[in-house]
């Protein structure tokens, strides 16, 4: 009885350390919650209805979700639809989500996952193998075969019935779409494009970065500017260094917005690695895969629909970058957001809004007021961003000059007073 006893007593512990190990597991494997939530930082969201479908593009399901509200579906509503391009590549729709307050102002908004990320992937594939889908590393076929065939779904079919809104890497694959669209007129020509966080010279968008005035990475400190290189030249992209690099450096410039909120935390988790990797390369601090040649600069004159190009302050993208497609395109405005990074949609989702639904609504109201002059320096401090803050200057500056110039003739009202009867005293005395 007593080895029994002992028998029992070693089972129950061996018991109770299995449960143990397995709480540990499940809590590492438990996703990390979100502090934030996308729908509590984009201001004036409302009740929106939902649409999920898939449109089969060379044997993978695209998958999209159509936002609509009450003034979208009124048959009086004459507002253009919206498709919203994601960036990566392939890093899903999610982090756009805060531009589904579009649909609030009564314009469907579409966003979709790019074949082979998030729920875009194969029927009955466990595991995807990207050798089986060689074309998913084509830029070309982003703007040829997929955003097209979801057009073509949507019955968006003539000149102008759609706008563009894409960012980043989605920006790049609009450009080809556009160049072929108003060179070959093979495809459907929109409305009116935003190019948000855009890029049409990879090697140039790494040298600008690493200026060492205007640079992202070229006004770091030094010493982190150092180890970046050597972290890069022996290709550490897995170490704990340059993780924590990356992660540091994406709060500064990609998303400013931190601790990151629900819809990025998604696309993080729908992100394919091996499609990004290919296309981007290993390294956030450079651009050495598929894409590490991509330049539409010289083609960017054949576009000529109105474009709005937004970026922020602290993106990624620099000034630079963005400058150089403006100068290239016959029909632009550009904004700057003070606050943003990479990610303007998140990091200031209410003003990203307004600027979007403003630029539409003149294009489509033919108030575009575009650029007259090729090498045009307008910003949005200039233009449209701080419009409201000279505005309220000058009142302001008229209000200080008015109130100064009431005090000073008050003032000298009073000391005119006194000096008379100054002098009528005296008169009296003598």
């Amino acid at each position: 009885f007593a080895r029994l006893g002992q028998y029992y007593c070693l089972s129950r512990l061996l018991e109770i350390c299995l449960l143990i190990l397995m709480a540990a597991t499940a809590a590492q494997q438990e996703p990390k919650k979100a502090f934030y939530k996308c729908t509590d930082l984009t201001p004036d969201l409302c009740d929106l209805d939902v649409e999920q479908g898939s449109v089969m593009v060379r044997g993978i399901p695209v998958v999209y979700w159509q936002y609509t509200s009450d003034k979208s579906h009124q048959s009086s509503s004459s507002l253009l639809p919206i498709i919203a391009i994601h960036g990566g590549p392939s890093f899903t729709h999610h982090y756009m989500l805060p531009l589904q307050q579009q649909a609030c102002r009564g314009r469907p908004i579409v966003f979709y996952d790019q074949a082979g990320c998030g729920a875009s992937l194969p029927k009955n594939t466990t595991h995807f193998k990207l050798d089986d889908y060689p074309w998913l590393l084509d830029p070309n076929y982003y703007a040829q075969d997929e955003l097209p065939a979801l057009l073509q779904h949507f019955g968006w079919t003539k000149d102008g019935s759609f706008h563009i809104i894409a960012n980043s890497w989605g920006t790049m694959l609009t450009q080809l779409y556009a160049i072929a669209a108003n060179t070959d007129h093979q495809e459907v020509l929109p409305a009116s494009m935003v190019l948000s966080g855009p890029l049409s010279d990879s090697v140039a968008y790494i040298q600008a970065q690493w200026d060492p005035v205007d640079g992202n990475l070229g006004t770091l400190p030094t010493y982190i500017q150092s180890r970046i290189h050597a972290l890069q030249d022996a290709q550490a992209w897995d170490s704990s260094e340059y993780q924590a690099l990356d992660a540091v450096l994406t709060t500064h410039f990609t998303l400013r917005t931190a601790p990151a909120p629900d819809c990025w935390k998604a696309s993080e988790e729908g992100v394919n690695l091996d499609v990004y990797s290919a296309m981007q390369g290993p390294s956030e601090f450079g651009m050495a895969g598929v894409l590490g040649d991509f330049n539409t600069t010289s083609q960017l004159p054949s576009i000529r629909q109105p474009v709005l190009l937004t970026h922020g302050r602290y993106d990624t993208m620099r000034p630079s970058i963005v400058q150089t497609i403006q100068d290239q395109l016959p029909h632009v405005e550009r904004v700057m957001l003070l606050r943003s990074g990479h990610v303007s949609m998140i990091d200031e989702a209410g003003l990203m809004n307004d600027y979007v639904a403003d630029f539409f609504e003149r294009v489509e109201n033919g108030h575009f007021r575009g650029k007259q002059v090729q090498n045009t320096t307008m910003t949005a401090s200039i233009d449209v961003l701080q419009e409201s803050f000279l505005n309220k200057f000058l009142s302001r500056s008229v209000m200080f000059l008015s109130t100064t110039l009431l005090l000073a003739l008050g003032i000298g009202y009073l000391f005119g007073n006194r000096q008379q009867s100054r002098r009528q005293q005296y008169e009296l005395v003598a």
